[in-house]
Protein backbone atom coordinates (compact mmCIF):
# COMPACT_ATOMS: atom_id res chain seq x y z
CA UNK A 1 0.00 0.00 0.00
CA UNK A 2 3.25 2.48 0.63
CA UNK A 3 4.37 1.51 -2.59
CA UNK A 4 1.04 2.35 -4.16
CA UNK A 5 0.74 5.83 -2.71
CA UNK A 6 4.67 6.96 -3.61
CA UNK A 7 3.55 6.31 -7.27
CA UNK A 8 3.37 9.38 -9.46
CA UNK A 9 0.05 10.05 -11.24
CA UNK A 10 2.01 9.63 -14.82
CA UNK A 11 2.98 6.15 -13.35
CA UNK A 12 -1.09 5.37 -12.43
CA UNK A 13 -1.75 6.63 -16.04
CA UNK A 14 0.42 4.57 -18.08
CA UNK A 15 -0.28 1.50 -15.74
CA UNK A 16 -4.05 1.89 -16.46
CA UNK A 17 -2.91 2.13 -19.92
CA UNK A 18 -1.58 -1.69 -19.58
CA UNK A 19 2.22 -0.23 -19.33
CA UNK A 20 3.81 -2.91 -16.77
CA UNK A 21 5.99 -0.51 -13.92
CA UNK A 22 8.50 -3.50 -12.88
CA UNK A 23 11.00 -1.47 -10.77
CA UNK A 24 11.81 1.85 -9.38
CA UNK A 25 15.55 3.08 -10.15
CA UNK A 26 18.39 4.59 -8.96
CA UNK A 27 18.77 8.37 -9.09
CA UNK A 28 21.25 11.01 -7.59
CA UNK A 29 20.38 11.65 -4.18
CA UNK A 30 17.23 13.42 -3.95
CA UNK A 31 17.31 14.18 -7.17
CA UNK A 32 19.63 17.10 -6.52
CA UNK A 33 22.65 16.68 -9.14
CA UNK A 34 23.81 15.68 -12.09
CA UNK A 35 26.43 12.70 -11.70
CA UNK A 36 23.94 9.95 -10.17
CA UNK A 37 26.15 10.05 -6.87
CA UNK A 38 24.13 8.10 -4.23
CA UNK A 39 25.85 7.28 -0.99
CA UNK A 40 22.87 5.62 0.49
CA UNK A 41 22.31 3.07 -2.81
CA UNK A 42 25.55 3.53 -4.59
CA UNK A 43 26.36 6.04 -7.25
CA UNK A 44 24.39 4.99 -10.88
CA UNK A 45 27.26 3.31 -13.57
CA UNK A 46 27.17 4.23 -17.31
CA UNK A 47 25.82 0.89 -18.95
CA UNK A 48 27.92 1.88 -22.18
CA UNK A 49 31.39 2.19 -19.82
CA UNK A 50 30.88 1.83 -15.97
CA UNK A 51 33.91 3.73 -15.39
CA UNK A 52 31.83 6.50 -16.12
CA UNK A 53 28.39 7.98 -14.97
CA UNK A 54 25.20 7.83 -15.93
CA UNK A 55 24.54 11.60 -15.59
CA UNK A 56 21.31 12.15 -12.99
CA UNK A 57 19.47 13.11 -11.34
CA UNK A 58 17.37 10.24 -13.29
CA UNK A 59 20.45 8.50 -14.01
CA UNK A 60 18.75 4.89 -13.02
CA UNK A 61 15.88 5.55 -15.56
CA UNK A 62 18.40 6.09 -18.16
CA UNK A 63 20.84 3.29 -17.73
CA UNK A 64 17.98 0.87 -17.50
CA UNK A 65 16.69 1.71 -20.81
CA UNK A 66 19.92 1.78 -22.37
CA UNK A 67 21.09 -1.28 -21.22
CA UNK A 68 18.13 -2.75 -22.75
CA UNK A 69 16.32 -3.56 -19.24
CA UNK A 70 13.18 -1.60 -20.35
CA UNK A 71 12.18 -0.22 -23.32
CA UNK A 72 10.84 3.11 -21.44
CA UNK A 73 10.83 4.89 -18.14
CA UNK A 74 9.93 7.98 -16.35
CA UNK A 75 12.45 10.47 -15.57
CA UNK A 76 11.83 14.47 -13.38
CA UNK A 77 13.52 17.37 -14.94
CA UNK A 78 13.62 20.60 -13.38
CA UNK A 79 17.00 21.86 -14.55
CA UNK A 80 18.25 18.57 -17.30
CA UNK A 81 17.35 15.20 -14.68
CA UNK A 82 15.85 13.75 -17.89
CA UNK A 83 18.25 15.66 -20.51
CA UNK A 84 21.11 14.94 -18.59
CA UNK A 85 21.44 11.27 -18.12
CA UNK A 86 20.10 10.58 -21.91
CA UNK A 87 22.67 12.14 -23.41
CA UNK A 88 24.83 10.53 -20.85
CA UNK A 89 23.59 7.52 -21.87
CA UNK A 90 22.89 7.94 -25.86
CA UNK A 91 19.34 7.45 -25.77
CA UNK A 92 16.21 9.39 -26.20
CA UNK A 93 15.60 12.16 -23.37
CA UNK A 94 12.47 14.79 -23.36
CA UNK A 95 11.45 17.65 -20.63
CA UNK A 96 7.84 18.44 -22.39
CA UNK A 97 6.05 21.66 -21.93
CA UNK A 98 5.25 22.81 -18.23
CA UNK A 99 1.70 21.85 -17.83
CA UNK A 100 1.47 18.56 -20.33
CA UNK A 101 1.84 15.89 -17.66
CA UNK A 102 0.62 15.61 -14.57
CA UNK A 103 3.46 16.35 -11.71
CA UNK A 104 1.53 15.87 -8.54
CA UNK A 105 3.96 14.44 -5.89
CA UNK A 106 6.30 17.36 -4.41
CA UNK A 107 5.63 19.36 -1.36
CA UNK A 108 4.13 22.47 -3.63
CA UNK A 109 1.96 22.76 -6.24
CA UNK A 110 3.33 25.95 -7.43
CA UNK A 111 6.55 24.88 -8.81
CA UNK A 112 6.98 26.05 -12.16
CA UNK A 113 9.81 23.89 -13.08
CA UNK A 114 9.41 20.26 -12.77
CA UNK A 115 8.33 18.02 -15.61
CA UNK A 116 8.01 14.40 -15.89
CA UNK A 117 9.76 13.24 -19.27
CA UNK A 118 10.12 10.16 -21.33
CA UNK A 119 13.58 8.51 -21.09
CA UNK A 120 13.17 5.77 -24.82
CA UNK A 121 15.44 4.09 -27.39
CA UNK A 122 13.28 5.62 -30.19
CA UNK A 123 11.54 8.77 -30.56
CA UNK A 124 8.23 7.21 -31.19
CA UNK A 125 8.44 5.45 -27.60
CA UNK A 126 8.98 9.05 -26.08
CA UNK A 127 6.21 9.81 -28.06
CA UNK A 128 3.82 7.09 -26.95
CA UNK A 129 4.88 8.08 -23.49
CA UNK A 130 3.50 11.95 -23.77
CA UNK A 131 0.53 10.75 -25.80
CA UNK A 132 -0.50 8.41 -22.81
CA UNK A 133 0.31 10.63 -19.88
CA UNK A 134 -0.68 13.95 -20.64
CA UNK A 135 -3.10 15.50 -18.99
CA UNK A 136 -4.84 17.87 -18.01
CA UNK A 137 -5.72 15.92 -14.58
CA UNK A 138 -7.45 16.61 -11.35
CA UNK A 139 -4.52 15.75 -9.20
CA UNK A 140 -2.62 18.54 -10.91
CA UNK A 141 -3.92 21.95 -11.18
CA UNK A 142 -1.31 23.13 -13.23
CA UNK A 143 -1.62 20.48 -15.54
CA UNK A 144 -4.10 22.51 -18.16
CA UNK A 145 -2.66 21.81 -21.80
CA UNK A 146 -5.55 20.36 -24.26
CA UNK A 147 -4.33 16.88 -25.39
CA UNK A 148 -1.85 16.60 -28.23
CA UNK A 149 -2.60 14.41 -30.81
CA UNK A 150 0.98 13.08 -31.67
CA UNK A 151 -0.44 11.30 -34.44
CA UNK A 152 -0.82 13.94 -36.84
CA UNK A 153 2.23 15.69 -36.24
CA UNK A 154 4.45 13.31 -38.47
CA UNK A 155 4.44 14.51 -42.57
CA UNK A 156 1.72 17.77 -43.26
CA UNK A 157 2.28 18.33 -46.98
CA UNK A 158 3.23 22.02 -47.91
CA UNK A 159 3.97 22.96 -44.22
CA UNK A 160 7.24 24.88 -43.05
CA UNK A 161 9.16 22.90 -40.10
CA UNK A 162 11.04 25.32 -38.54
CA UNK A 163 13.77 24.27 -35.74
CA UNK A 164 15.79 26.87 -33.51
CA UNK A 165 19.24 25.78 -32.58
CA UNK A 166 21.27 27.60 -29.75
CA UNK A 167 24.63 26.32 -29.45
CA UNK A 168 25.71 27.21 -26.40
CA UNK A 169 22.61 28.56 -24.84
CA UNK A 170 24.60 31.93 -24.66
CA UNK A 171 27.08 31.63 -21.72
CA UNK A 172 28.06 28.23 -21.40
CA UNK A 173 31.22 26.46 -22.57
CA UNK A 174 30.67 23.66 -24.85
CA UNK A 175 33.06 20.45 -25.59
CA UNK A 176 34.00 20.58 -29.41
CA UNK A 177 32.81 17.26 -29.63
CA UNK A 178 29.33 17.53 -28.35
CA UNK A 179 29.37 20.59 -30.73
CA UNK A 180 30.21 19.22 -33.55
CA UNK A 181 27.52 16.34 -32.84
CA UNK A 182 24.71 19.16 -32.64
CA UNK A 183 26.21 20.39 -35.69
CA UNK A 184 25.85 17.19 -37.58
CA UNK A 185 22.36 16.57 -35.96
CA UNK A 186 21.09 20.17 -37.40
CA UNK A 187 22.07 19.34 -40.82
CA UNK A 188 20.85 16.09 -41.02
CA UNK A 189 17.18 18.19 -39.98
CA UNK A 190 18.15 20.64 -42.93
CA UNK A 191 18.23 17.88 -45.70
CA UNK A 192 15.27 16.57 -44.03
CA UNK A 193 13.40 19.94 -45.33
CA UNK A 194 13.58 21.30 -41.76
CA UNK A 195 14.32 25.01 -41.82
CA UNK A 196 17.03 25.76 -38.82
CA UNK A 197 17.76 29.18 -37.25
CA UNK A 198 20.05 29.95 -35.02
CA UNK A 199 18.61 31.83 -31.92
CA UNK A 200 20.35 34.51 -29.69
CA UNK A 201 18.57 33.20 -26.37
CA UNK A 202 20.20 36.63 -24.57
CA UNK A 203 21.12 34.72 -21.25
CA UNK A 204 23.90 35.73 -19.09
CA UNK A 205 26.06 34.27 -16.65
CA UNK A 206 24.20 35.98 -13.70
CA UNK A 207 21.00 34.39 -15.89
CA UNK A 208 22.41 31.10 -14.74
CA UNK A 209 23.99 32.23 -11.09
CA UNK A 210 19.99 33.33 -10.39
CA UNK A 211 18.80 29.97 -11.34
CA UNK A 212 20.81 28.26 -9.18
CA UNK A 213 19.68 30.71 -6.14
CA UNK A 214 16.57 29.50 -7.55
CA UNK A 215 17.20 26.27 -7.27
CA UNK A 216 18.95 26.67 -3.83
CA UNK A 217 15.36 28.35 -2.72
CA UNK A 218 13.28 25.31 -4.20
CA UNK A 219 15.44 22.47 -2.54
CA UNK A 220 15.41 24.24 1.04
CA UNK A 221 11.46 24.95 0.89
CA UNK A 222 11.02 20.57 -0.06
CA UNK A 223 13.49 18.88 1.61
CA UNK A 224 15.13 21.53 4.13
CA UNK A 225 13.26 20.43 7.18
CA UNK A 226 15.32 16.72 6.58
CA UNK A 227 18.73 18.54 7.21
CA UNK A 228 19.15 18.40 11.13
CA UNK A 229 18.62 14.83 11.39
CA UNK A 230 20.36 13.22 8.07
CA UNK A 231 23.44 16.52 7.87
CA UNK A 232 25.93 14.20 8.43
CA UNK A 233 24.92 11.37 5.98
CA UNK A 234 23.86 13.16 3.48
CA UNK A 235 26.17 13.88 0.36
CA UNK A 236 28.19 16.99 0.61
CA UNK A 237 26.66 18.94 -2.38
CA UNK A 238 22.98 18.17 -1.09
CA UNK A 239 23.57 19.68 2.01
CA UNK A 240 25.10 22.89 0.12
Amino acid sequence: EIRVRRISATLFIAAAAGAIVVAKTNLHEIAAGVSGENIWTGDVKNPRDPARQAGGSSGGSAAAVASGCVPLAEGTDSGGSVRIPASHCGIVGMKPSFGRIPFEFMASQYDWMTSHGPLSRSVEDAALFVSICQGPDPRDLQAVLPRLDLGTLADRPGATRRLALSSDLGCYRVDPDVSANLRACADAFASAGYVIEEVDLGWTVEFATAWWSYWDVFMAANFGQHLEQFETEMHPTVVQ
